[in-house]
């Protein structure tokens, strides 16, 4: 039988724009990320993996070519996955021991893949491979530490497990941002680079792009950006309230707002979530609702 392969043309195209995107408009990709149906988890949480490790190895300073390459092993490193069994990858409940023993069998899978495929350079193939490994050599599948695990894979293990917190899943509904934040700085010099961490932490700010939050007015909106000096303030899309027009969303930029009415300024209360608002970002694109927004400059 034909050993499994991927479109490696393909990934790499879809790579290079996704580098575009980032160089162009960070937050934009970064929004667009967090769009996503939840029955296509793994296909969405690649590309989604792909454009945050692009952020963050643009913000460490890497090259154009150094952002292909991650955005390369961001798109693959979950490829192994196509070989795990649907009952075990879709399972809605807690995975029994020898279930977990099969789903950490995909690292390895995703290394057999690559090797079967032309023109997968050696560096993705090693973040497929290692991408579950770990600092302090708890990982899996080789217990490797902190020498032995390359840049590129410790970029990709931070957006893999950002993302994979803050998405909803068959078994899971996505967790604040904060509280990814909060289970990435516990784990610094323990599981993830220390440096990398706090890169990842200022690219995309206390509140990401694409979070659900709710106003002191009590209204509704989408985080479209951070404010890189007033992290508790970033720009947002107030959405209409129940019955009101589509027209009447609004572009807000907090810290400016804030700045300009200090009288009575609007602060983020809270954060919500698409389970208890029914606020769905795909919903808002197909309404228009974030088209200035995806399409700015």
């Amino acid at each position: 039988m034909r050993p499994l392969a991927i479109d490696t043309p393909a990934a790499k195209e879809a790579v290079a724009e996704c580098v575009e995107d980032v160089m162009q408009s960070p937050d934009t990709a970064l929004l667009l990320s967090r769009i996503r149906n939840k029955d296509e988890y793994t296909s969405q949480h690649s590309l989604s993996v792909s454009l945050l490790s692009i952020a963050l190895g643009r913000s460490l300073g890497m090259s154009r070519e150094q952002l292909n390459e991650v955005g390369l092993c961001g798109l693959l490193h979950d490829v192994g996955k196509v070989l795990t069994p649907d009952e075990v990858l879709k399972k809605p409940g807690r995975l029994t021991t020898e279930e977990m023993e099969i789903m950490k069998q995909h690292p390895v899978d995703g290394r057999n893949i690559l090797l079967s495929t032309d023109g997968v350079t050696r560096v993705a193939l090693d973040v497929a491979h290692a991408h579950h490994e770990r600092l302090n050599g708890t990982g899996y599948p080789r217990g490797l530490k902190a020498g032995q695990i390359t840049p590129y894979t410790k970029i990709v293990a931070i957006a893999d497990t950002y993302d994979a917190i803050t998405s909803d899943r068959v078994y899971d509904t996505g967790r604040p941002p904060t509280e990814a934040f909060n289970i990435l700085w516990r784990g610094i010099g323990k599981q993830w680079d220390t440096r990398m961490v706090t890169h990842f932490v200022k690219t995309i700010g206390l509140y990401a792009p694409g979070t659900i939050v709710e106003l002191t007015t009590g209204e509704l909106a989408v985080v479209i950006a951070p404010n890189r000096d007033r992290r508790l303030a970033p720009q947002v899309l107030v959405l209409p309230a129940p019955g009101e027009p589509i027209e009447s969303a609004r572009l807000l930029d907090l810290a400016d707002q804030q700045v300009r009415n200090p009288d009575h300024p609007v602060h983020i209360q809270r954060m919500r979530t698409t389970a208890d608002t029914g606020v769905n970002l795909q919903s808002l694109v197909e309404q228009g609702l974030l088209d200035d927004v995806i399409h700015r400059p």
